[in-house]
């Protein structure tokens, strides 16, 4: 007997990666390996994660990031 696993598409089954059908976008950018970030992109990161730059991203029609998520990528600005 096997069991089947599914989840609906929902906002909650996306940001937790339960839905298998997701994408992630990935920012990239050029700097040598242990320099620190240019003060001005820290900053424009840290807008990105703070709620108002979320807020923009779902606007734009993407999923604001868990919260989880956003203090995983906050710790590495520190």
């Amino acid at each position: 007997m096997s069991i089947k696993y599914y989840a609906e598409p929902s906002q909650a089954t996306f940001q937790d990666r339960t839905y298998p059908l997701v994408r992630n976008i990935y920012v990239y950018f050029d700097r040598k390996p242990g320099a620190p970030l240019d003060p001005k992109l820290k900053e424009f990161l840290r807008f990105i994660l703070s709620d108002e730059g979320q807020r923009i991203v779902a606007g734009a029609g993407y999923l604001p990031l868990p919260a989880r998520e956003i203090e995983k990528q906050r710790a590495k600005l520190n």
